[in-house]
């Protein structure tokens, strides 16, 4: 997904340190280096279970999405303290080739997002209410909103602009339903720009689950992909024609 958005040539992953810690995804771009942390981890099977369930989710928001957001900080101290800052294909030391050296990192604008798997029961969208201090300027968000977020925005520049708000521990906006996707809108939309409430002013915004609804163009758009993908393995199989299928679909099938 990132290849597609940013080029394959821009994407570093499995980075491994002098320390031998791990850094999931680089990106090196001409002022800006997104540091990024995948984490895959299931909250739901803590809710199953009633039994001390406040620390389990503390727990294991703890050892995920907190220890995802740590990983970031921590590969950005690396970066801004080591010139140049040097990666490898391994944790062996004797075995590991260097995959990426990175000169004058303080010079760049550093971004700091954790991907997750899910929404972590809507977590994501307000991590940085439960972060630690020192990791809330780092982004959490989960990849199925940011697939529809690469795809709004369509430019790197854009995304930068938007990665950069949320990275910016601005606690006065949020989603009443802890969605990213209202987040975004409220972005977008001409609102933003004239008013973000600063965190010690004691004014909110809170935006309603309506500033969602441009999501709802691309799942009709990747349905019809995926219908059409459907169509054409079908008739080049030879499961079925084109005239069979027009028919039981009540569809007109236009040849490209």
């Amino acid at each position: 997904m990132f290849s597609d958005f940013f080029g394959g040539s821009n994407i570093n992953s499995n980075n491994y340190d002098k320390g031998r810690n791990e850094q999931d995804i680089i990106i090196i771009l001409e002022d800006t280096i997104l540091i990024i942390e995948c984490k895959s981890n299931n909250f739901t099977k803590i809710v199953d279970d009633a039994s001390n369930i406040e620390e389990k989710l503390r727990n294991t928001f703890n050892s995920t999405i907190q220890y995802g957001a740590n990983q970031c900080m921590r590969a950005e101290k690396y970066i801004i303290g080591n010139d140049p800052a040097k990666y490898y294909d391994s944790n062996k030391k004797r075995e590991r080739n260097k995959i990426l050296e990175i000169s004058k990192g303080n010079e760049k604008k550093i971004l700091k997002i954790v991907v997750l798997l899910n929404d972590y029961l809507n977590l994501a969208e307000s991590s940085n209410q439960f972060l630690e201090d020192k990791t809330k300027e780092v982004w959490v968000v989960n990849i199925f909103a940011l697939e529809k977020i690469l795809w709004n925005l369509g430019s790197i520049s854009k995304f930068i602009e938007y990665a950069s708000y949320r990275c910016s521990n601005i606690q006065t906006i949020e989603a009443v339903s802890s969605d990213e996707l209202v987040q975004f809108e409220y972005f977008i939309s001409p609102t933003f720009n004239n008013f973000i409430p600063q965190n010690d002013k004691f004014i909110a915004v809170r935006a309603g689950n309506n500033f969602a609804n441009w999501a709802s163009e691309y799942e009709w758009i990747k349905d019809c992909k995926e219908f059409n993908y459907w169509i054409n393995y079908q008739i080049a199989k030879g499961n079925c024609s084109k005239k069979q299928i027009e028919k039981d679909f009540n569809i007109k099938i236009i040849e490209p």
